[in-house]
């Protein structure tokens, strides 16, 4: 298991919530993965995409990145009650340390969407 893996399993809830823009916040853990990673073009992608009816009308999503060994990434969306792809894009070139990462998205209070790590729920 690598450092950050590490540190993200110590996640177990958050204490504040971070803006990434009107309607979607992210817990202590997605920042620190952001920050330890430069990874916040992945919540930014997660983002970019809540606008869509087939993304939007899950209350529940998870969102799982793949890096292969030439540093291409998928990243791929289902709601989790079924193995169907409701969303896939492939990044040509990613320094995303890990091989596989997956975030899910959860309604928060209101109309806002929260990211957060598994093991923050």
């Amino acid at each position: 298991m690598s450092d950050l893996q590490t540190e993200l399993a110590h996640f177990t809830g958050t204490t504040r919530w971070y803006r990434l823009d009107r309607r979607m916040l992210f817990t202590d853990g997605v920042k620190h993965l952001a920050d330890r990673a430069n990874c916040y073009w992945l919540l930014q992608l997660i983002g970019s995409f809540q606008h869509l009816q087939e993304v939007k009308r899950e209350t529940w999503q998870s969102w799982k990145l793949t890096v292969t060994p030439d540093k291409e990434a998928l990243i791929v969306m289902t709601n989790g009650r079924t193995p169907k792809t409701i969303v896939e894009r492939r990044v040509e070139y990613t320094d995303f340390p890990l091989r596989e990462m997956t975030l899910w998205v959860e309604e928060g209070d209101g109309e806002q969407m929260v990211i957060l790590l598994p093991s923050e729920h």
